[in-house]
């Protein structure tokens, strides 16, 4: 993977590290990097599957949910999304992979606000306009929450 990568070889230096995953299994970082690829190119498939598997090796990263739950997302598979929402909110601070710091209130609301999509792409239309305003009172810019109280309302 590192030759094609030195060589600029994108695409090949992340073919050889999916075929390194396939007997490297404990490895996260390489899991997260090759999803964070796949999601630049909108393959949404692959980047749930990554993530799913970099769970299985380290439960405890906010961000491992909330990636797993846009690419849920995307792939329009909204019970999982809304489950992945729901636990990215409770990953303790204190076991968070990337930084022991409590959840910031803007992490918060993006977690609320994909719930509320979530909850209305299931037709649980209240519980999504509850969520959608209570992501507004973390914080009150996020555009995404707006327009779906607007969508909810209108």
């Amino acid at each position: 993977a590192e030759i094609h990568s030195d060589a600029g070889r994108e695409a090949e230096a992340m073919a050889a590290s999916e075929r390194r995953l396939r007997w490297d299994v404990g490895n996260y970082s390489a899991r997260r990097e090759l999803a964070s690829w796949h999601a630049e190119g909108e393959r949404w498939e692959k980047v749930a599957e990554l993530l799913r598997q970099a769970n299985e090796v380290d439960p405890f990263s906010r961000s491992l949910h909330m990636s797993w739950a846009s690419a849920l997302s995307s792939l329009g598979a909204w019970e999982q999304a809304l489950r992945e929402w729901q636990v990215s909110q409770k990953v303790p601070a204190e076991l968070n992979l990337e930084s022991p710091s409590p959840m910031s209130n803007e992490e918060r609301a993006i977690c609320l606000t994909g719930e509320a999509r979530a909850l209305k792409e299931l037709g649980r239309r209240a519980e999504a306009r509850d969520r959608a305003a209570e992501a507004l009172g973390y914080d009150s810019g996020n555009d995404e929450a707006e327009e779906l109280l607007e969508e909810l309302d209108g």
